[in-house]
């Protein structure tokens, strides 16, 4: 291959840096690899090697800089600007294996900067966000904060932040109370869903609602009333907390359910003590006229929202 003019430059260069940083941009990837393992490797062959297009390549180099950080926390000394800047394009890599390296061998690191460490904690990739998440020292109360309250936490994240050792009884708590939030959500859902499919099916009967009442099933509940008074799952949910015995009264005439089934949800899904609930009149009828229930019919709506104020 004839040497262009920069090509011919570097020839008569006798400056090794230069002719490394050359080699580091060649084609050959076993020449790539050697100037990477070579000790007097030019720091801006790192930021090259980040986004080599050999994987196994990008892999070493990731292991490399995160054993250097390592060497600066074990010397007490401050991590340089360009060692961060490089592990950050690392740890962003579009290839699963690189950022697990990465995180892997700075799991144990007690100087990664907030900026790398927060991108590891949040990686999609539980091997990836695991390792950090776990034993990471430099993940801070505030770092671990951040990421319990995030509004996309996963269950996994939460998980794996319960392992460690060092959270404060109240970040504890807040934990707990997301890791609940988050069940309740799934199983919210599913409930959803399996009224969905009952609708479809022709099985989503007063009779399945009153079974499913009396059992205490408050999620499949929920989906239930949302599909059939075609009202929104959160605003059913939020009827059903006020604990108001009109309120449920008229979800349930909206959802064209019987009063044997309303009373059923007061008292086993609302947790409304069996004599303050509205129970069927003796004929099993509700205990108001279809006058008065379509009229506190808005009453649903206005609970919400006061509710919300």
């Amino acid at each position: 291959m004839p040497l262009d003019d920069a090509s011919f430059a570097d020839a008569h260069n006798k400056d090794p840096q230069a002719i490394l940083l050359r080699l580091a941009q060649g084609e050959d990837p076993w020449i790539r690899k050697t100037v990477l393992l070579n000790p007097a490797v030019p720091i801006a062959a790192y930021a090259l090697f980040a986004q080599d297009p050999e994987v196994s390549l990008r892999e070493e180099n990731a292991i490399i800089l995160a054993k250097k950080m390592i060497s600066y926390s074990d010397a007490q000394e401050q991590v340089p600007e360009w060692l961060v800047s490089v592990l950050m394009t690392c740890a962003r890599d579009v290839v699963d294996s690189v950022r697990v390296g990465l995180a892997m061998t700075l799991r144990l690191c007690g100087a990664v900067p907030r900026g790398l460490r927060l991108l590891m904690a949040k990686d999609p990739n539980p091997q990836v966000s695991g390792p950090i998440l776990r034993f990471c020292p430099s993940l801070t109360e505030v770092d671990c904060e951040e990421i319990i309250m995030a509004p996309t936490v996963t269950e996994t994240t939460l998980q794996a932040l319960s392992e460690r050792g060092d959270l404060s009884p109240a970040l504890t708590q807040r934990l707990h109370d997301q890791q609940g939030r988050i069940r309740d959500l799934r199983c919210l859902q599913q409930g959803v869903k399996q009224a969905l499919d009952h609708k479809k099916s022709g099985t989503l009967t007063d009779a399945t609602v009153y079974e499913a009442a009396k059992a205490k099933d408050r999620f499949y509940i929920i989906g239930a009333l949302s599909v059939l008074s075609r009202k929104p799952h959160d605003q059913v949910q939020r009827v059903l907390e006020t604990q108001s015995p009109m309120g449920i009264l008229s979800l349930c005439w909206i959802s064209d359910l019987s009063a044997r089934t309303a009373y059923q949800i007061q008292v086993h899904i609302a947790g409304i003590l069996p004599r303050k609930a509205l129970a069927p009149t003796q004929g099993g009828g509700y205990p108001f006229t279809d006058r008065q229930m379509a009229w506190n019919a808005d009453f649903v709506d206005t609970l919400v929202v006061s509710g919300n104020r």
